[in-house]
C-alpha cells in the first residue's frame, strides 16, 4: 500500500512540471493568429511564425498581416510587442513630404513597429510610382535621403512650372542637390543644381526656352542655357533674344549678377551687323580698343580680321586711339608708306602707323553709343588723286569734317580689302584704325 501511494505521488509531481512548465516556458509555433500590439498602443490581428513565451511572441520571428493592407514584420518581439530591431516590408504608412501629407508604403529597418532607420517609402501622385530612400525616426523623415520621380510645382520668375524632381532631400525637404524637368508642348524647363526648401539656391545649371533677363534698361526674354547662382545668371550662360529693333542675336559668356559681365561673344543673325567679342559691362559691349576694332572688322560680311602685331600695337597704344591728339604720334609712322607697297604686301606694315596727306571725304557717318569713354565713332570713305580709296574707322568725333573736306589721315593700317558699292560692286581699299584726321 505504501509502495503504490509513493508511486502515484511521483507522477502527480511529474505530470503538474511537464503542464506547468510547458505553459510558462517557450514555444515555437507557426501560422498562429494572434493579436499584436505596436507603435504608440496600436493592435492588428495576424499569422504569427516564431517563439512564444507565457502565450506572448517574444524573441525572434516573423508576424504577416493579410487584408486590404498586406504587410510584413520581421525580428525581434517582446511580451507580444514588435520589438526594437526589426524589418518592415510594404507597411503603410502616411509621412510628410516637402510639406505635403503622403500615404505608401514602407520598407526598412523599424523599431516598436514604426519605421526607424534606414528604410524606402513608396507612394502615388496619380499615375506617378515616387520612391524616396534615406533614414527614417520615429515614422518622420530625417537627415539626407534620394527621392525618385516626384511631382512638384516649382515657382520660378514669377511663373509655376509643374515637373518631376529627383535628388537629395534634407529632414523630408527638398534640400540638396537634384534635377527638375519641367516639359509642355515647345515649353521645357531643365534645372541641375542646389536646392534649399524646394526652391532653386546655390550652384546649378539651367536649360530653358523662357528666361528674363532684367538688363539696366530693359527686359528681354529668351532660351538661356547656363550656370545659375541663387536662381541667377552667374558664371558661362548663353542667351539668345530679339532687341527693341527687332533683330535676333546670341550671346555666350561669362554673367555675374543676373546679366553679362566679363568676357562674352555677342552674334546677330543679320551677318551685316557687327560680331562682339570681348569685355561686356552690365549687358553693354565694353570692349578694349583691339576688341572694339575687331568687331567693326567683322560687319558686312568681314572686311578684315586683326593681326597679332595690329593686335599688340593697339592694346599697347590705346591712347593714340581714344585721345584726338597728335601728340606722340610721329615716332611710330612709317615713312616708306606708298598706296601700290601697301596692297602688294599689306602684313609689311603691320604695327606701324602711315600718315596719307590730300585725301577728299566722299561719304562720312557717325554712330550715337558709347564707344570707350566717346559717346560715338566716326567712319570715312576718302580717296586720293588716284582715286585709291581709303576706308577710316575712329573712335569720336572728326571734327570740322564733312563731305568734300580735304583731309590729312593718320591711321593704323588694318587690311587691303574690298567693300561693298552703291551698285553692289566690289571697291578695293585700305582699311585703317583712325589716330586722327585733320585739315
Amino acid at each position: 500500500m505504501k509502495r503504490i501511494t509513493v508511486c502515484m505521488l511521483a507522477f502527480t509531481f511529474l505530470f503538474l512540471s511537464v503542464v506547468l512548465g510547458g505553459c510558462g516556458g517557450p514555444k515555437e509555433v507557426t501560422d498562429k493568429e494572434i493579436t499584436l500590439s505596436y507603435g504608440d498602443g496600436q493592435t492588428v490581428n495576424g499569422i504569427y511564425t516564431g517563439t512564444l513565451e507565457k502565450g506572448a511572441p517574444n524573441g525572434n520571428g516573423k508576424f504577416v498581416v493579410s487584408g486590404d493592407d498586406d504587410w510584413t514584420y520581421t525580428g525581434e518581439f517582446s511580451e507580444g510587442r514588435m520589438g526594437s530591431n526589426g524589418q518592415l516590408d510594404k507597411f503603410p504608412v502616411e509621412l510628410e513630404l516637402n510639406g505635403a501629407t503622403c500615404k505608401g508604403i514602407y520598407s526598412g529597418a523599424s523599431v516598436d513597429g514604426i519605421p526607424d532607420g534606414k528604410g524606402n517609402f513608396t507612394f502615388y501622385q496619380g499615375d506617378n510610382e515616387v520612391s524616396f530612400e534615406g533614414t527614417f525616426s520615429k515614422k518622420q523623415i530625417t537627415g539626407l535621403g534620394n527621392i525618385k520621380n516626384f511631382k512638384i510645382t516649382l515657382k520660378f520668375q514669377e511663373n509655376d512650372y509643374e515637373g518631376i524632381y529627383n535628388g537629395e532631400m534634407t529632414d523630408g525637404k527638398l534640400t540638396g542637390n537634384g534635377t527638375f524637368n519641367y516639359e509642355k508642348d515647345d515649353s521645357y524647363l531643365k534645372y541641375d543644381g542646389q536646392w534649399g526648401d524646394g526652391q532653386i539656391v546655390g550652384i546649378g545649371n539651367l536649360d530653358t526656352d523662357s528666361f528674363i533677363v532684367h538688363f539696366p534698361n530693359s527686359d528681354r526674354e529668351g532660351p538661356y542655357k547656363g550656370e545659375l547662382l541663387d536662381g541667377i545668371p552667374s558664371g558661362q550662360g548663353e542667351f539668345s533674344t530679339i532687341n527693341s529693333e527687332g533683330n535676333r542675336y546670341t550671346y555666350t559668356g561669362e554673367w555675374a549678377d543676373g546679366v553679362w559681365n566679363g568676357s562674352g561673344k555677342q552674334v546677330f543673325e543679320n551677318p551685316d551687323f557687327y560680331i562682339r567679342v570681348g569685355n561686356f559691362k552690365d549687358g553693354e559691349f565694353s570692349p578694349t580698343v583691339a576688341q572694339w576694332f575687331t568687331a567693326i572688322g567683322t560687319g558686312g560680311g568681314g572686311a578684315y580680321t586683326l593681326t597679332e602685331k595690329n593686335e599688340n600695337f593697339l592694346n599697347t597704344h590705346e591712347e593714340l586711339f581714344t585721345s584726338g591728339s597728335q601728340d606722340g604720334v610721329e615716332e611710330f609712322i612709317n615713312s616708306d608708306f606708298t598706296y601700290q607697297k601697301y596692297s602688294k604686301n599689306p602684313r609689311s606694315f603691320d604695327g606701324s602707323l602711315i600718315k596719307v596727306p590730300n585725301l577728299t571725304v566722299f561719304q562720312i557717318s557717325e554712330y550715337e553709343g558709347y564707344y570707350l569713354g566717346m559717346d560715338l565713332a566716326t567712319m570715312i570713305l576718302a580717296n586720293d588723286y588716284n582715286n585709291n580709296i581709303y576706308y577710316i574707322f575712329m573712335l569720336g568725333r572728326a571734327e570740322d569734317v564733312y563731305n568734300g573736306s580735304t583731309i590729312t589721315a593718320c591711321m593704323l593700317p588694318l587690311e587691303y580689302s574690298t567693300y561693298e558699292g552703291t551698285y553692289g560692286n566690289k571697291i578695293w581699299s585700305i582699311y585703317g584704325a583712325g589716330v586722327y584726321v585733320s585739315k
